[in-house]
């Protein structure tokens, strides 16, 4: 109703249109009653390939008279109104295709029992029938052989659910499979507990894993749980996902957030009843504080330009639009290089910037690479201007490197990246601010150096060694001998 009707009506159809069905169908109830429609485009003959549609519409002058089978319709018989695709003129192929408005109430248009299906059977689907049936001029939508191409278009939505429905089901499935997995390990290697990371689906599947082998064994298996941020910046904050997010957090025993900032977001979105403990992610020092590759560098900046590095995944919230103009306003005023590490939807759109800059031949696209340890070891200065960080692990991997960090300050950035010491914060979106900070950083030699030094010593505070014992203390407040 929504993906095809609407939107199609809305998209395509005329005013006097929109006001006899658009506005009811959008409400989905008309003088009190259920009011929705649905699309009809598939036929016996004519699935996958709709250009041959069997079909008809007979222009008779004022009105068309419409004869034909569809099939598999979504809402087949729920619905009050249909948007029909027929043929006219069979010589003209997808150009002679019109789209019709029906009512489902009209004279001659009958509807089939409801299919068997093996799946998404709430979904009302049937044959529909039409014969004879009289169809108002006025009820063609848009101009003469337009149905085809408005059946596309309006697909092109609906398609978006249908990946929607199939990302629901594997979603549903793999909790499923999560579950029992948790339940096998449990019983087999008889755990203390679980640790699981991420509120969904970690944590609801450890919750339903816990009440399995409850009932199996008598015993309540202690569920810890760490927060990392998409969970609920991002999933969390849809209306949708609150009710299970919540309780999946509340039955935890324990529940650990990575920054600071991470516990406030949650505690802002969600009512949660328990305690947050903050426990920052970590950072092997080993093997990210490497001497770097004379070699390499060379490689990277043969004439000893200083070597700017990103990395990320190459989302939207990464503002990978930023890091090149950031960079564009570095290379102006000093010697540089830009290795960009990773990939994503915004890569596309970086590769052009860097083009429309001319900076394109000091810009390398490395795409994604295992051993950062060494492409950090030879660089100068890391840029992540991100929308939001929860906590920003890869800054705290090249501050480990000996990297200064120029940031935004969204999120959990500023515990980790000091202003003014380990590198320089600034607002979201202050491509100015950052510009001019790593110009100057990167302008200064003994600034630069001292910078670096401090960005080691504040990624110290958050080495492996330093962590895990904070994690393992948690552990032992919980397992049966409180010594696991």
């Amino acid at each position: 109703n929504n993906s095809l009707v609407c939107w199609g009506l809305e998209h395509y159809g005329n005013e006097t249109q929109k006001n006899k069905y658009l506005t009811p169908l959008a409400q989905g109830k008309k003088e009190g009653q259920l009011y929705v429609g649905a699309f009809l485009l598939s036929e016996p003959e004519a699935g996958s390939d709709a250009t041959h549609q069997h079909t008809s519409a007979i222009d008779h002058g004022d009105h068309y008279v419409l004869n034909g089978v569809k099939n598999w319709i979504t809402n087949g018989s729920t619905a009050s109104v249909y948007l029909v695709m027929a043929q006219t003129d069979a010589n003209k192929g997808s150009k002679g295709i019109n789209a019709f408005i029906v009512e489902k109430n009209w004279p001659g248009v009958s509807v089939g029992v409801k299919e068997n299906k093996m799946g998404i059977r709430g979904s009302d689907t049937h044959a529909i029938s039409f014969s004879d049936v009289k169809v108002p001029k006025e009820n063609r939508i848009g101009a003469d052989g337009f149905g085809f191409s408005f059946a596309m278009k309006t697909l092109n939505g609906g398609r978006i659910g249908i990946a929607a429905q199939a990302l629901g089901i594997a979603s549903g499935a793999y909790e499923l499979a999560l579950a029992s997995t948790m339940v096998d390990v449990i019983l087999n290697h008889d755990l203390d507990l679980i640790h699981a990371h991420y509120a969904i689906p970690h944590a609801s599947a450890a919750y339903t894993a816990k009440q399995i082998v409850k009932q199996k064994t008598g015993r309540l298996v202690p569920v810890i749980t760490t927060l990392h941020g998409t969970d609920i910046t991002l999933v969390g904050r849809d209306k949708t996902y609150e009710p299970v997010v919540t309780f999946s957090i509340n039955e935890s025993d324990a529940i650990t957030a990575v920054s600071e900032n991470l516990k406030q977001e949650t505690l802002k979105h969600f009512e949660i009843r328990k305690e947050i403990e903050v426990i920052h992610n970590f950072v092997d020092l080993k093997r990210f504080n490497k001497k770097p590759s004379t070699a390499f560098k060379k490689v990277v900046a043969a004439h000893d330009e200083k070597i700017v590095v990103h990395a990320s995944n190459f989302r939207i919230i990464k503002r990978i639009d930023h890091v090149m103009e950031i960079f564009k306003n570095i290379h102006a005023a000093t010697p540089s290089k830009l290795l960009m590490v990773g990939d994503g939807p915004e890569r596309p759109i970086a590769e052009d910037l860097a083009r429309q800059f001319g900076i394109e031949s000091d810009v390398r696209f490395l795409g994604k690479q295992e051993q950062m340890e060494d492409i950090l070891a030879v660089s100068d200065l890391f840029l992540l201007p991100s929308e939001y960080e929860s906590f920003g692990l890869v800054a705290l991997e090249a501050m480990a490197s000996s990297v200064a960090v120029i940031s935004s300050n969204a999120g959990g950035l500023a515990e980790i990246n000091i202003d003014g010491m380990t590198g320089y914060t600034a607002d979201v979106g202050d491509v100015a601010t950052m510009s001019n900070r790593a110009i100057e950083l990167l302008k200064d030699d003994a600034q630069l150096k001292s910078f670096k030094h401090n960005a080691l010593e504040q990624a110290k505070l958050f080495d492996i060694h330093h962590i895990i014992p904070i994690y393992e203390n948690l552990y032992r407040r919980f397992c049966r001998t409180g010594d696991c």
